[in-house]
């Protein structure tokens, strides 16, 4: 007697119970993306979901695209039982979760904070992910860039980075927290800034930041009650610290304007 439909749905697969989360944490957020990845069509992916197997030359595209072993999956896919095969372990579907996001997750800050640095991380994401482009654009021509004139404003803008702002909006944002959460404690209610408070503020950060100088670089510093707390570069010029300081300085600003009642 064949098997019901509903048995058919509800019997095991291994293959795509491993592919799936797998091919997710490599990036192919799709069934569309994964096919073009094993280049294969999204029909094919989408019976796998179903129960159906690969066949031998598709699980050695797998294999060679995800940088796994082929042994594993055959028995993952049904094709050869375990004891067939010299290598039986089953290789493991990497975690979405970069080393970067998961040092942000795991990092021992209130949960502000921590929205606070995934928020940069993600500016920081997008702005290489531009970056990257931009050098695929420019690796793909067949002269040598320089000897064009219009190619040297595309190699500017690779340099350009925002980090200096990006950075500058974490510490002007933990400045703040910390700055609030003991004013709470003082006041014993939440902490609402006043116009007078950010004037105050900014004037007292202001003449806490100085710019140093060390063997022909450039840094500035914060000073908390006469020490050290946050050293920012080192920047190769004057004018790269002080441009620094002051975009430290014009966030800490208008992060505390965006927080007026």
């Amino acid at each position: 007697m064949p098997p019901s439909d509903k048995s058919r749905q509800q019997a095991p697969n291994s293959f795509w119970d491993w592919l799936d989360p797998t091919s997710r944490g490599l990036g192919y957020t799709s069934e569309a993306a994964l096919a073009r990845a094993l280049e294969i069509s999204p029909t094919t992916v989408m019976r796998w979901r179903q129960g159906s197997k690969p066949n031998i030359r598709q699980l050695l595209t797998v294999s060679r695209v995800f940088g796994v072993k082929l042994e594993p999956l055959l028995v993952l896919a049904g094709l050869v039982p375990p004891e067939a095969v010299g290598n039986t372990d089953l290789p493991e579907s990497p975690s979405s979760v970069t080393p970067i996001e998961r040092a942000i997750i795991e990092a021992d800050l209130d949960e502000h904070l921590r929205e606070v640095l995934a928020y940069y991380w993600k500016e920081r994401r997008l702005e290489e992910l531009n970056r990257i482009e931009r050098l695929i654009a420019l690796l793909k021509e067949t002269k040598i860039p320089l000897s064009e004139e219009r190619y040297s404003g595309d190699i500017g803008r690779i340099f350009q980075t925002s980090l200096s702002t990006q950075v500058s909006k974490v510490i002007a944002e933990w400045t703040s927290h910390r700055m609030g959460e003991q004013a709470s404690r003082r006041r014993r209610k939440p902490f609402e800034p006043d116009a007078q408070f950010v004037t105050r503020f900014i004037s007292r950060i202001s003449d806490s930041v100085r710019i140093v100088e060390q063997e022909n670089e450039y840094s500035f510093e914060v000073l908390t009650g006469g020490k050290k707390t946050l050293k920012a570069g080192p920047f190769s010029t004057l004018e790269n610290a002080e441009r620094a300081r002051e975009a430290f300085l014009e966030q800490a600003g208008e992060m505390l304007k965006s927080r007026l009642p």
